[in-house]
């Protein structure tokens, strides 16, 4: 069985989470893919959007894993959100959905009437897709006052680290860019 705590971890920077550990097909999930199917006048994920999806297998608990990376507010991502969960539904393999939104984030928006019906998000669209199909969705990212302090604190360093040279600052700035790039992008 799958457990909500293995997958935060990897919903970390990513918009929308689609892992399948709980196949499902009941009646009413099939009334749902029928009524969608009916009602769908646009073509299904093109190939240039698949190369924002990942499928790959959690290698703690191996439960296949589909991470789809989106543009937040995107139209494109959220369609490409909408119809990967569809055809997951479809085909029987819908679990989980994880959203890349801490409880704070979300709650502030579910809160705000104006941006809440204003702003369909690729988030939004993947929950709405989950209450739908009755499907687990989780909120999968770090929580927003952590990112901000972290933020306020390594931009705090970089900028010591810019009016202090003398201090071993730039040097310490040359290394952090350097060690990011590697991690960014590894050659």
């Amino acid at each position: 069985m799958c457990r909500p705590s293995t997958f935060l971890g990897l919903a970390i920077q990513v918009s929308s989470l689609l892992s399948f550990c709980h196949p499902f097909s009941t009646n009413h999930n099939a009334r749902i893919r029928q009524q969608h199917a009916l009602s769908s006048t646009t073509p299904t994920t093109t190939t240039s959007l698949q190369s924002q999806i990942l499928d790959f297998v959690e290698p703690t608990t191996g439960v296949p894993v589909k991470l789809v990376g989106a543009m937040h507010y995107n139209p494109a991502s959220i369609k490409l959100a909408e119809d990967t969960i569809n055809a997951l539904a479809e085909e029987g393999r819908l679990g989980s959905i994880i959203i890349e939104s801490c409880d704070i984030r979300w709650n502030a928006t579910m809160e705000n009437e104006m941006v809440k019906d204003a702003l369909l998000s690729e988030m939004k669209a993947a929950h709405d897709l989950g209450m739908q199909y009755e499907r687990p969705v989780v909120l999968g990212d770090q929580r927003i006052n952590i990112t901000v302090d972290q933020l306020k604190f390594g931009a705090k360093e970089a900028v010591l680290d810019l009016v202090q040279p003398w201090n071993g600052g730039w040097g310490r700035l040359v290394d952090s860019i350097s060690s990011a790039r590697k991690v960014a992008v590894p050659l």
